[in-house]
């Protein structure tokens, strides 16, 4: 169902309550005064069926039987006062005892229009009664023998005022109508609200994705209308977002890399020939002129040899520069991991003997993965290096290899590669640039070798990632390939 159409449904329920409501009321409130109408006229009725009949059949007005009228009418509930008056105006009976033998109020013309064929109902609003929200009747019926009138009954009867119903119906009606419409009020706030969350939901959400929060993603709200149509719109929008903030990244990256390879090309030039003339020049001066007095002998030998050990390392920082800017050619052979730690703990004695770091590998002999030995030795050993920079004095660092079975997802197996250590760890907001090229937190640092481990890692159609451990340390986990 369309939001347009719950919002529909909703407010129609809610007018047919309302409605309801305050008919249910209306009919109640009419039914009561048609009750209390069809009393008062019952009442009216039963005081002249019983003075024009039963007095006018009886035989003779003694006083015992106007006494026992007397006391059956006035035992009537609506009936105040009941005054029976002979047709000289004086009161014969009455409900007071103390107006016997009286004369009326009557005056003789009113006596006198008296011909038996009339009956005369006066009404009076609150007269004779003392909460003053009833009508007051006055009903003289007249009491005919042998076609003639010989007296009169009086008879006051108090009802109850239906018009002070109607004005209390309205006021009933009035509050029920309040209470509705504030019902009413509370149940539309209350699905304004519970309609509006879902837009809630979404602005925040746009909020966090605008603040650089690509990897947001908003729950299914598990309909098929306008707000769950939006929700899925928004997630793709975000998938796409971040799909191309990922491909700008990676084309500035392809931007460095292509900087960094024409600066390379001319680099190598400019640096390996005179280094190589250095090289050489040092050879010659330690075979030529090293002088004859053993002891300067050997402190120019040491020269020379700090000399080349320099220029060692200058080559080296050049290899590893064209290394991360130059595409590798991958030569792709099956081999087993440990047998490359092995060789790379070999090349990274000295390091570890002058820090007294101790390197714990945990991996299955038999571990194979098929790529290019002398790349992956390569990743190896930067990683290595860089835990060993990192790690603290007689520090421990762990190498585990494991295979990844494959998912649902990708469908292929995956080698994984983690290498831990029990440094200082990596400071949050350089989690994300570790890996960027000439990126580093080291006095003496290059900021290459990183970037060429995972440089050799996406070459090899895998990934790498750098995290913190909870006890402290860095981790940084290699997944490479596997067999399909």
């Amino acid at each position: 169902m369309s939001l347009q159409a719950r919002l529909i449904l909703a407010f129609a329920i809610l007018v047919v309550a309302v409605a309801a409501l305050m008919s249910y009321f209306h009919v109640r409130t009419a039914r009561r005064l048609l009750a209390d109408i069809g009393d008062n006229l019952r009442e009216i009725g039963n005081t002249v069926h019983q003075s024009s009949q039963k007095l006018s059949a009886e035989e003779g007005p003694d006083r015992e039987v106007l006494e026992r009228f007397v006391k059956e009418t006035a035992a009537r509930k609506s009936v105040r006062e009941v005054h029976v008056i002979s047709n000289r105006q004086e009161i014969v009976a009455s409900s007071n005892p103390g107006k016997v033998g009286h004369l009326s109020k009557l005056t003789g013309k009113e006596m006198a229009k008296l011909t038996g064929k009339e009956i005369v109902v006066r009404e009076e609003l609150g007269a004779g009664d003392t909460l003053g929200q009833n009508l007051r009747y006055e009903v003289r019926v007249p009491i005919v023998r042998d076609q003639r009138v010989i007296g009169m009954v009086q008879t006051l009867i108090v009802l109850r005022d239906f018009r002070g119903l109607v004005e209390q119906a309205l006021v009933r009606n009035l509050v029920v109508a309040l209470v509705a419409l504030m019902l009413a009020f509370v149940a539309s706030s209350y699905l304004l609200h519970r309609l509006n969350q879902p837009l809630r939901t979404l602005g925040s959400a746009a909020a966090k994705v605008a603040a650089g929060d690509l990897g947001l993603r908003l729950p299914g709200l598990g309909r098929n209308d306008e707000v769950a149509r939006l929700f899925s719109s928004f997630n793709g929008m975000v998938e796409r977002l971040a799909e191309r903030k990922s491909l700008e990244d990676k084309l500035r990256q392809l931007e460095r890399q292509s900087l960094v390879a024409e600066m390379a090309a001319s680099l190598a030039h400019e640096i390996r020939n005179p280094l190589n003339l250095i090289n050489l020049t040092a050879g010659h001066l330690e075979g030529s002129f090293a002088p004859a007095d053993p002891g300067r002998r050997n402190d120019f030998e040491e020269l020379m040899k700090s000399l080349q050990a320099e220029v060692r390392h200058l080559n080296q920082v050049v290899h590893h520069f064209l290394s991360v800017s130059r595409p590798g050619r991958l030569r792709r052979e099956p081999f087993l991991l440990p047998e490359v730690l092995e060789e790379v703990q070999v090349l990274l004695r000295p390091q570890l003997a002058a820090k007294g770091v101790a390197i714990d590998g945990k991996a299955a002999e038999s571990l194979e993965l098929h790529a290019d030995k002398e790349q992956i030795r390569l990743l190896l050993l930067n990683l290595l290096l860089n835990a060993v920079e990192a790690a603290p004095e007689n520090g421990r660092i762990e190498v585990e290899f494991s295979s990844i079975l494959a998912t649902e997802g990708d469908g292929r197996n995956w080698i994984g590669i983690r290498v831990l250590d029990n440094g200082t760890g990596i400071s949050p907001g350089d989690l994300g640039r570790v890996f960027d090229a000439y990126f580093t937190r080291k006095e003496n640092g290059v900021g290459l070798g990183l970037a060429l481990v995972r440089r050799i890692a996406e070459e090899h159609g895998g990934s790498a990632k750098a995290s913190n451990r909870p006890e402290g340390g860095a981790r940084f986990e290699i997944r490479l390939p596997g067999k399909a």
